[in-house]
């Protein structure tokens, strides 16, 4: 867990300096823990000598589809803890708004998709987080960077449709009463326009023809983004809406599988495994600078 807390404290230190760049950084090398390192009883499992994991694969670069195959961060981080369990890794497409009933339903032991523990969704189910997230400004390069507070005031900025960054800019949800678009209006700015995305390719299609001045997405797939797009992008992280934490979830009895999946979380930080599966996808591009 200490391993995990100086992670996450060093990927909240580069949130929030003010103008994020992607340094060459050598690649940790891993070394490879034997397995199992912890053991899950047989009848703890949905299916035994397999680890069943719920995604919803629409979360680039956390969970996705590669042709027909998941693939992503959470994907590889729940493969690596099944091989340290012992397991073969299964994934479960999930609908998002099904997650939760195929956990109880035992369609799977755990659900890992991008999920947050302050979202509504985590409530009432036991839970390992693993990924520290923020709020970051994607831009065209060349551009003046912003910074999510007034900086944004007056523009017109992107998001993905229904996630958290979408809310904040538009005042809903968790955030009626207080997003960044009311915020200026009371500081007496010009408000933001937040038109909304279902895919990232139309939000990226809409950055590069200058649709929008810029997209607002989480810290994870500006990563991702400036990775793949490092001469057409820029990111910003400066002050931020919101630090949260994405987490794995599994049933609130499923006491043995939570202590098991989090001694194997601890095994994968501490021979770089998590830190190499955070760079392969660009999420923590910086990490060790």
């Amino acid at each position: 867990m200490a391993s995990r807390l100086r992670l996450w404290l060093t990927m909240t230190v580069l949130a929030l300096s003010t103008a994020a760049c992607t340094p060459t950084v050598p690649r940790p090398e891993a070394t490879p823990t034997p397995t199992p390192v912890a053991t899950v009883a047989v009848g703890d499992l949905v299916k035994p000598g397999h680890l069943m994991v719920c995604s919803s694969l629409d979360h680039t670069p956390q969970d996705m589809l590669s042709g027909d195959t998941p693939a992503g961060s959470d994907i590889d981080i729940a493969r690596a803890i099944a091989q340290r369990l012992g397991l073969e890794l299964d994934v479960v497409r999930t609908d998002a708004g099904a997650i939760g009933s195929n956990l109880t339903n035992h369609s799977c032991d755990l659900a890992i998709s991008a999920i947050r523990s302050s979202s509504d969704q985590a409530k009432g189910f036991a839970a390992v987080p693993y990924l520290q997230i923020t709020d970051v400004v994607v831009q065209r390069k060349g551009a003046t960077p912003m910074s999510i507070q007034n900086d944004l005031c007056g523009h017109k900025i992107g998001s993905l449709a229904g996630t958290d960054e979408a809310a904040s800019l538009g005042g809903t949800g968790s955030y009626a009463g207080r997003g960044l678009s009311q915020a200026c209006q009371q500081s007496g700015h010009a408000d933001i326009s937040a038109p909304t995305f279902a895919q990232i390719t139309d939000a990226l299609a809409a950055l590069t023809d200058g649709s929008v001045d810029a997209l607002l997405v989480d810290s994870a797939l500006a990563g991702y983004l400036t990775q793949q797009h490092g001469d057409e992008l820029i990111s910003t992280q400066g002050a931020t809406m919101t630090v949260d934490t994405e987490t794995m979830l599994m049933l609130p009895g499923a006491t043995s599988l939570r202590s098991a999946v989090d001694t194997a979380l601890q095994s994968i930080e501490r021979d770089g495994t998590y830190a190499t599966i955070l760079l392969k996808y660009g999420i923590a591009a910086a990490a060790g600078s």
